[in-house]
């Protein structure tokens, strides 16, 4: 999506510099300094029902992440999209560690598609 060069929309968290648990505060530190009132929609890949592996999930409300490996870290955006990219319930971070990348990689594609067609059509509303 940051190939997209959309104005007036920054990206943070790419394949190449990614937001990760060791790095999260450090970026909500960064937003906080540089923008005034940001509209942050953050994404994260989740664990679900098998019937649910590859769909994607849009909700208003700040994302919990971590929260499907039992990790503590801090709610992040006003709205939030999810790809469920494996089953959950049984050694967790252990199943996140083994899912397909060819799964997460197309749902990625589909996620910057429906965010960069939404951003498009609000700008020329």
């Amino acid at each position: 999506m940051s190939r997209l060069g959309l104005p007036q929309l920054n990206i943070l968290g790419t394949l190449d510099q990614p937001v990760h648990a060791t790095n999260l505060v450090e970026n909500l530190n960064y937003i906080k300094s540089c923008y005034n009132n940001p509209y942050i929609v953050a994404i994260d890949a989740c664990l679900g029902k098998m019937d649910s592996v590859g769909n994607i999930t849009l909700s208003n409300g700040p994302l919990k992440p971590g929260a499907g490996v039992h990790k503590d870290l801090p709610s992040v955006g006003e709205a939030h999209l999810t790809g469920i990219v494996n089953v959950g319930g049984f050694m967790e971070y252990m199943v996140l560690q083994n899912t397909r990348l060819n799964l997460v990689w197309n749902m990625a594609e589909r996620m910057s598609d429906i965010l960069s067609k939404a951003y498009i059509r609000s700008r020329i509303s």
